[in-house]
């Protein structure tokens, strides 16, 4: 992925593999859905439940 500071290995999550369980993904990650991709940017956590619900959680800003 190309972020502001440049290139990154980031990585992919498909929805449809993960654990039956709920998770929390730090970003930056990519989480693969059936019908559109969700970007976790730095600074961001996903919170994923039982159902694939996606939540996503900014913990600051750049310029904190």
């Amino acid at each position: 992925m190309f972020f502001d500071n440049g290139w990154e290995t980031v990585p992919v999550y498909d929805i449809q593999t993960l654990p039956e369980r709920e998770l929390r993904l730090a970003g930056p990650a990519l989480i693969l859905m059936p019908t559109s991709t969700i970007l976790v940017e730095h600074r961001f956590t996903a919170y994923i439940s039982l159902h694939h619900d996606v939540v996503l959680v900014n913990h600051g800003s750049e310029t904190d």
